[in-house]
């Protein structure tokens, strides 16, 4: 996810912003500590701008 959000120039902030979810959220997804909630999928892809098989 870390790859996708910097693509786009994204911070882990706009992310978070954008998914209503805190920033340590996303900080731990990427480092793999948890998985993101599934239902948070559809606008993680919309953001980065990939498809929902990349995640």
């Amino acid at each position: 996810m870390r790859k996708f959000r910097k693509e786009k120039g994204n911070t882990q902030e706009d992310l978070a912003n954008h998914l209503n979810i805190s920033v340590q959220a996303v900080s731990k997804w990427e480092r793999g500590e948890r998985n993101p909630d599934i239902a948070l999928l559809p606008a993680t892809a919309s953001i980065t701008e990939k498809p929902l098989t990349s995640f």
